[in-house]
Formats: structure tokens, C-alpha cells, sequence
């Protein structure tokens, strides 16, 4: 018997259907893995390069052996120095002008006088204000109650301060007036004190320091 009619239908002779021929196998649609990781990279580059500054200035802050470092802050009059001082009275200027500008431009009895910056406490005020200020203004995606806190907190209050330091020149209607020098050498007994209240206080655990 023929190979053909060994699988025909016993009862009606018919042969089955001839297998339709195997076409080319399908590609595989799924995307390639490292294609993939690689398109995640490329759609958070802005990200992962906040992050590495983000990084970068955490390890800044320890020295080699582990120790925390402390560094004083870009607006410290205490601290800063030569190229960044300059900038940081240009900031404080600025801001100064446009406070006087936006809310006492008719109301002169507030103002902040134009001596403002012979005035160390006054300078000071106001370098603290304008930090309150920016953190206030700047990096928010959306509204908060940052610049009501601001007012409330910090600039109002602030006012008042400098214009109790400001009065007299204010009141003298004369410009400037140069205060009478104050001794302020430290007390000769300060640092036996100081010697006797360390000595009193020895120290028990030096896992936290300044």
C-alpha cells in the first residue's frame, strides 16, 4: 500500500489535510534588555546628574578618615571672603533696593536708610532676611506658604529690629550718624573662667564634635 493512503480515513477514504508549510520563525518583539536600560538612562539623564551632585556634595562633606566637615555658609560675614564677599553685597544690595522700591515707595517713615551698610547689626539683620527671602523664592515646583511664612516670620519682624538700630540716624535727618566707640575688649577674667567651667566638664563621650 501506497505511504499516502496509510492515514487515509478507514471509512471514507479521504486523506487528511497536507501540514501547511513552516513559514520563518517570528522575530521576537520584545525589546532587547540592554536597549531598554539604556533608554531608562537617557530619560533620567537630568536626574542621575542631579543625583551625582547630590553625591558628590555628601562626600564633600566628610574628610578621608570619616570625620564630618563643617563649612560655613556663602552668606556668613563671619566666614566669607574675597570674590564671594563681593557678590554677597551685591546681593544684599539689591535686595535692599528692591524692598525699598516695592513696599516704601510712598511711605518714607519705613524705609531702609541708604547708611544701612555702615551699620554691622543692621547688615546682619538684613543678610538674615534676604536668606529667608531666597529659600522663600527659589526651587518650588508649585505655591507654598513659604513667602506668607517669610513675611510673617522674618521680614516684619526684621523691620522692626532695624529701625530700632536706625532711629537715631533716621531721627537726626542728617544722613549717617557715627555712633560713640564702645570698648568691647573681651573681660580680663574670661578665659580663667572659661579654663575652670572645661575643666569642670570633662569630656565622656567624643563621638560628637564641633
Amino acid at each position: 500500500m501506497d505511504e499516502q493512503y496509510e492515514h487515509a480515513d478507514p471509512v471514507t477514504g479521504e486523506l487528511p489535510e497536507p501540514p501547511e508549510p513552516e513559514g520563518p520563525e517570528e522575530p521576537d518583539e520584545s525589546p532587547d534588555p540592554f536597549d531598554r536600560l539604556l533608554g531608562l538612562v537617557e530619560s533620567h539623564d537630568g536626574a542621575l546628574g542631579e543625583l551625582q551632585e547630590s553625591v558628590k556634595w555628601l562626600l564633600d562633606q566628610f574628610t578621608d578618615d570619616g570625620e564630618q566637615k563643617f563649612k560655613p555658609v556663602l552668606w556668613s560675614w563671619r566666614y566669607v571672603t574675597g570674590e564671594n564677599r563681593e557678590k554677597l553685597w551685591e546681593h544684599l544690595s539689591d535686595y535692599i533696593a528692591w524692598i525699598n522700591r516695592r513696599y516704601f515707595s510712598t511711605d518714607h517713615s519705613r524705609y531702609i536708610l541708604p547708611c544701612w551698610y555702615r551699620h554691622g547689626v543692621v547688615v546682619e539683620e538684613l543678610t538674615g532676611m534676604w536668606a529667608a527671602w531666597w529659600e522663600a523664592m527659589y526651587n518650588h515646583r508649585s505655591p507654598t506658604s513659604a513667602y506668607a511664612d517669610y513675611h510673617r516670620r522674618f521680614f516684619w519682624p526684621g523691620l522692626e529690629v532695624i529701625d530700632r538700630h536706625l532711629k537715631g540716624c533716621r531721627d537726626a535727618r542728617k544722613g549717617h550718624q557715627e555712633m560713640s566707640p564702645v570698648d568691647l575688649s573681651p573681660d580680663p577674667d574670661m578665659e580663667q573662667i572659661i579654663a575652670g567651667d572645661v575643666a569642670d566638664h570633662p569630656d565622656v563621650d567624643r563621638t560628637h564634635t564641633l
